[in-house]
């Protein structure tokens, strides 16, 4: 991903990702139904992971989905901790460019 990433940004692109503040995302592809790790619960290693290591410029980020509903927390809740956790991450990374964070509610 980081190379891949690199090699965007020296084309003049610039790379988002998506992440959830779910335990996970359900997408489909034709008639199959995929589930991707969401980044409840990990939200400061994956913010550190994004901006330092892929070194993103934009993360998509929507309410996801919950295995056990009485756990879920508010969306606001969950929508702060992943801010603070990127403003953080390019806070104290080395090269960090700011990331635009988008909520999507839905």
């Amino acid at each position: 991903m980081t190379k891949l990433v690199a090699d965007l940004h020296a084309k003049g692109f610039k790379v988002g990702l998506f992440s959830s503040a779910g335990n996970y995302t359900k997408c489909k592809m034709g008639k199959k139904e995929i589930k991707n790790p969401g980044s409840s619960g990990n939200e400061v290693a994956d913010a550190k992971l994004f901006v330092n290591t892929y070194k993103i410029d934009y993360l998509a980020y929507g309410r996801g989905m919950f295995t056990n509903k009485k756990t879920q927390p508010s969306d606001l809740t969950s929508y702060a901790t992943m801010s603070y956790a990127l403003s953080n991450a390019v806070a104290d990374g080395k090269n960090a460019n700011p990331v635009y964070f988008s909520i999507e509610d839905y």
